[in-house]
């Protein structure tokens, strides 16, 4: 259990209290996105977002999760980031279920790839778009060999994450029209899905969108 001073303890009931007052339950925290957030800002958040994840809030479980993965305001724990994704895919959070995928795709031998290929399979049916794009990217990389995967279906699962609203999933659908794999080679569809990828905030989309445009 995360040790709470009474200024957080305080900070914590008053805003838990609000929440209350207007008939909130579970609010709508944003994930924490490692390149953006600072550890400072993080850490004074962790007893909020471990509150949520007890009372049932998928994201405050994910924002767990990341911070122990990156040691951000606390110190770096692989195994309770482990926990609280797991958590949060059992939530039925797809999102969660994808960065425990990740976690044991980064352990790199064929046991642990197995599983992550088993929860991005998961996440993406809870349509996340970030599962359904890391399981097209273990596809792709041929870091999983399966009778059956091809181009037309790592195509079809780059078009899931990018529905599902993940950038990089319409920049890579976008690359696969450029060069005519598993799908037909079209430019104007190219474009559409760097377009797709940027307005996601892809910046890879962005640069593609930009270049073939001209």
């Amino acid at each position: 259990m995360i040790k709470i001073n009474i200024r957080q303890f305080l900070h914590i009931t008053l805003f838990s209290f609000s929440l209350s007052l207007l008939g909130c339950h579970s609010p709508d925290i944003p994930i924490i996105h490692p390149k953006e957030a600072t550890p400072d800002k993080v850490k004074r958040n962790i007893p909020f977002y471990e509150i949520e994840c007890e009372k049932g809030n998928s994201k405050g479980c994910i924002n767990m999760g990341i911070a122990y993965w990156k040691g951000m305001g606390i110190k770096k724990d692989i195994q309770k980031a482990h926990h609280y994704f797991q958590k949060a895919c059992d939530l039925k959070d797809g999102t969660g279920c994808a960065l425990e995928g990740r976690l044991y795709e980064d352990n790199n031998s064929t046991l642990y790839i197995q599983k992550a290929e088993k929860l991005y399979n998961k996440g993406c049916d809870y349509e996340s778009g970030i599962a359904c794009t890391w399981l097209a990217d273990l596809y792709a990389t041929e870091k999983i060999k399966k009778i059956g995967i091809n181009d037309e279906k790592i195509a079809q699962l780059y078009k899931k994450g990018c529905d599902f609203g993940y950038g990089e999933g319409c920049t890579k659908l976008g690359k696969m029209y450029f060069e005519g794999k598993g799908v037909p080679k079209d430019a104007e569809e190219s474009i559409q899905y760097f377009k797709d990828g940027c307005n996601l905030g892809d910046l890879e989309g962005c640069t593609a969108a930009d270049t073939l445009g001209l």
